[in-house]
């Protein structure tokens, strides 16, 4: 702006050079999509839409004007909101699952595959399926939440090694299959090897319009490419045909809370759910993982809590369940909360480790192997690489 002797610069326009870094910080910091926002058609508008005058806004605190820029971009910016979708507490423990559990999660969801798979051979290897979307880390965390997992099969009698690209989904998107594609081009184009999809909606809504589970290339009448991936709706199961398989099998409690059933049984639900994974574990790492999973998954309002308490107390075949909501007694509940929370994934020595860390449980050997099942050797070394 270029200006003779004789004039200044107007009161307004100032007062804009003022606003100017302030909005333009709170659009980054509350992470609005800039590129749906003029800021100087922004700024203009906040001065003409407020209903103090220059003066009076001008004579504002830093705070003040703050509180009233936020309130200002609020009302105006809600629709330009960035979609960004964080890591979530939930897939961490069902991911975690999926590491202490991946036999009876075969069993459960795929048992003819089940019966050719070498769980003992199976290695976790999501740090490289993390380092392969490197690229994409900042834009895309669902690969902090994925798992992709190597192991041995018997193949027309051979023994053969395929990947399996393994993902739980809190909700729809528009375009999941296209992504699943983009991972297993990816994959594939690395390590040449089958690559099996799985992708498990965790979801408790009843969808009309289903995910679709293929993702379709072609050019006009020519067909380039089809791929399809394995989409296990957990909201599509019966709860009855889960409970069916509870004896056998603690992922079919696990997951019970997540299946279908009218919503009058939520109390009753849980209740099954916790005395299922009793019947499995008694205590340790995998018990306590389970029940973090059953509690985020079905959290009951007050008075279904009441009808819970009510159940659990009057019949005998929650008994147990009854002893259980003394949840202190499992010795790991809040471990396994905060061990999740950092980030602690790798199995039930890094449980403990986070264990440890939180000060959830005391530095006592004996106390420690009676608590969580682990053997006195590897609680040893636990310790000494703590420095505790």
């Amino acid at each position: 702006m270029n200006l003779n002797k004789n004039e200044t610069i107007p009161v307004n326009t100032v007062f804009q050079l003022r606003i100017t870094p302030i909005i333009t910080r709170e659009i980054k910091k509350k992470q609005f999509d800039t590129k749906l926002i003029k800021i100087p058609d922004l700024i203009e508008k906040y001065v003409n839409l407020s209903e103090r005058s220059i003066d009076e806004l001008i004579s504002m605190t830093d705070n003040e004007l703050l509180k009233s820029i936020n309130v200002f971009l609020l009302s105006e910016l809600s629709s330009k909101k960035k979609r960004i979708k964080k890591r979530n507490n939930f897939d961490v423990r069902h991911k975690e699952t999926l590491r202490l559990f991946l036999k009876e999660y075969f069993e459960l969801f795929f048992p003819e595959l089940a019966k050719k798979m070498h769980f003992e051979t199976a290695k976790f290897l999501d740090k490289e399926l993390i380092a392969l979307f490197e690229d994409h880390a900042e834009k895309d965390v669902n690969t902090l939440t994925d798992a992709l997992i190597l192991i041995e099969l018997t193949i027309n009698n051979k023994f053969e090694w395929i990947l399996i690209h393994w993902e739980a989904q809190g909700d729809k998107e528009k375009t999941f299959d296209e992504r699943m594609f983009h991972y297993f081009s990816g994959l594939y184009y690395k390590y040449r090897k089958i690559v099996f999809p799985i992708a498990m909606f965790t979801d408790p809504v009843k969808w009309i319009k289903p995910v679709s589970d293929t993702f379709n290339l072609s050019l006009f009448d020519y067909p380039i490419c089809t791929y399809s991936y394995n989409l296990i709706k957990l909201k599509k199961y019966n709860a009855q045909d889960f409970e069916k398989q509870i004896e056998r099998n603690p992922l079919a409690a696990a997951y019970l809370p997540l299946t279908d059933y009218p919503i009058y049984e939520r109390p009753l639900i849980k209740a099954k759910a916790i005395n299922g994974i009793n019947s499995h574990f008694k205590s340790g790492p995998k018990q306590a993982t389970l029940f973090t999973l059953i509690d985020q998954s079905l959290h009951l309002d007050k008075n279904e809590q009441l009808i819970f308490k009510e159940i659990i107390n009057t019949h005998n075949d929650y008994k147990e369940v009854k002893m259980l909501q003394s949840i202190e007694e499992v010795g790991y509940e809040k471990g396994i909360e905060k061990g999740l929370e950092q980030g602690l994934e790798q199995g039930e020595d890094n449980v403990l480790k986070g264990l440890l860390k939180a000060g959830l449980l005391a530095k006592d050997l004996d106390k420690i192997v009676q608590t969580t099942g682990i053997d006195s050797e590897r609680v040893k070394k636990i310790i000494q690489e703590l420095n505790l």
